[in-house]
């Protein structure tokens, strides 16, 4: 076989229910020159027997992750892959079968193609549901010459770009370093800072589409405990370093606001040290912190008693959900 245009990169630990349908959609890809690279976190339910007796494919290459997590599996996933291009893709996720063919014909048609990364668009699903039944995000056509730009589009807005639908350079995925396998939330949003902050062009591609599954149990974005606001905070000081080289006050003063507040409010008290320190940068870049509220009720309960009761009042009637 010849050497691979792409490799998708699987990260799973106990995906038995939802990895087959991942792994499918891989397969059935237009593009044929792939790679599929398994990388078992630790998985105790059989999921690599299950795949094996239900899809057959000679593209797929099995691997144990070198340590514990998954990024620990993304990273043993990349430096066991070849290919030019590098899909990472999380194992209760899809991607449609033209997304590979689409996104490789459009970076390699860019002016800089070694430095440039392409994001499909998302459809959002909940578990259990057709895939094309979901909101459907990115849907236009963007480029950015300036990528930290759209970071910081990004961090002012309720969306982001998930793991699945980003196709990157392998060149720049080396540039980029490996995934921060201390961070327990926010992996993706922080490692993709990092790969703008490499690149010299990005393009999204709405005619490609990856599928998000929402509503997994265990899903690491269904966490919220003190190790989850813990590793946001920490994973937002990190993008904010690479902010710095934007050098306009007024967005970084927007960005921290938003971030921050809304950290700080809902760290609370779950991670009361994490809601301390969002409040502090808040105050070193000169920000105000004014916490809001879901309801008219708890916002009434924070005037009269303060924010911190309020919060308490919420996380105390969601049984620690709140």
């Amino acid at each position: 076989m010849s050497k691979p245009i792409v490799s998708v990169v699987i990260p799973f630990r106990n995906a038995r229910r939802t990895i087959l349908q991942c792994v499918q959609s891989v397969s059935a890809q237009s593009l044929d020159n792939i790679e599929i690279v398994l990388c078992d976190d630790r998985s105790t339910d059989g999921t690599k027997q299950y795949v094996l007796s239900n899809h057959v494919d000679g593209r797929i290459k099995w691997f144990h992750a070198a340590g514990a997590g998954a990024c620990a599996a993304r990273n043993t996933g990349f430096q066991k892959s070849s290919g030019d291009y590098i899909q990472f893709l999380d194992a209760d996720d899809l991607i449609a079968k033209n997304k590979l063919e689409l996104q490789v014909r459009q970076i390699e048609s860019s002016l800089n193609p070694g430095q440039t990364v392409s994001f499909s668009a998302l459809l959002q699903f909940q578990n259990g549901s057709s895939p094309d039944s979901g909101e459907r995000w990115h849907d236009d056509f963007k480029s950015f010459d300036e990528p930290m730009r759209l970071l910081c589009k990004l961090l002012l807005s309720d969306q982001y770009i998930q793991t699945g639908q980003w196709l990157i350079p392998r060149g720049l995925a080396k540039q980029t370093g490996p995934w921060d396998e201390s961070l327990a939330a926010d992996q993706d949003g922080e490692f993709f800072a990092r790969v703008l902050q490499k690149s010299t062009t990005v393009i999204s591609c709405p005619e490609a589409v990856a599928y998000y599954r929402k509503a997994v149990a265990g899903q690491i974005s269904a966490r919220k405990n003190a190790s989850h606001f813990r590793s946001r905070l920490r994973a937002f000081e990190k993008k904010l370093q690479l902010l710095e080289e934007v050098n306009e006050r007024e967005i970084l003063q927007e960005i921290v606001t938003k971030q921050c507040q809304t950290l700080a409010t809902s760290s609370y008290p779950r991670s009361i040290n994490t809601s301390r320190q969002a409040i502090r940068i808040l105050h070193e870049h000169r920000c105000e912190f004014n916490p809001s509220f879901p309801t008219t009720k708890l916002a009434l309960i924070a005037r009269i008693f303060g924010w911190r009761f309020a919060r308490w009042c919420s996380f105390i009637k969601h049984a620690g959900q709140g």
